[in-house]
């Protein structure tokens, strides 16, 4: 079993280690998580459902996806924008 890292989801947890996406239910069912929920770095889940062998040796041999989105991804600085730049300085035009 592989171990969860920074940035995964239950979603690529499943698909890291079966292949499918489409095992996701029953993986949550057999680990007892929310599909949705967010994981803890680390984590290792029991595998569940239909291997696609081809798409874990293609894909997954030497990396693993990781798309988790956090509050921190969607921080927006107010300071920056066309209203703080300057012409010739910030904002150039070619």
């Amino acid at each position: 079993m592989n171990r969860s890292q920074q940035g995964q989801s239950f979603l690529d947890i499943v698909t890291q280690q079966t292949g499918a996406i489409e095992n996701v239910v029953l993986m949550a069912l057999k680990n007892n998580v929310s599909i949705t929920g967010a994981i803890a770095i680390g984590s290792t889940y029991a595998t569940a459902g239909v291997l696609k062998n081809n798409v874990l040796t293609a894909l997954y041999r030497k990396s693993k996806p990781a798309t988790a989105i956090s509050n921190l991804d969607f921080i927006i600085n107010e300071d920056l924008g066309i209203g703080a730049m300057t012409i010739g300085s910030t904002f150039k035009v070619r």
